[in-house]
């Protein structure tokens, strides 16, 4: 079963997701191919005998690109990537 997009759902699809909805292929029903860079660094603050103190920072989708993820997937919908995210961890033994 096929959802043949009208030209409304495609314009107003482009004046809502600009970028993303030039990375759908329409003929093929399947997005191109796209990626999303992350970063990650982490460090021990402490180290003594049994104790010690870690911190860790990660950075996901970190040229905050929106990206089309699923189009017309197995349970027809269609989600985004997450914007710009950063989280921080500290974690300590002993």
């Amino acid at each position: 079963m096929s959802h043949e997009p009208t030209y409304q759902d495609l314009h107003a699809a482009m004046l809502e997701y600009d970028e993303p909805v030039d990375r759908v292929d329409f003929e093929t029903g399947r997005l191109r191919p796209s990626f999303s860079l992350d970063a990650s660094v982490g460090f021990v603050v402490a180290n003594r005998s049994k104790r010690s103190l870690r911190l860790q920072a990660d950075v996901r989708n970190l040229t905050d690109r929106l990206t089309v993820i699923n189009f017309a997937g197995l349970f027809s919908g269609t989600a985004l990537a997450s914007p710009r995210s950063i989280a921080a961890r500290l974690r300590a033994d002993f």
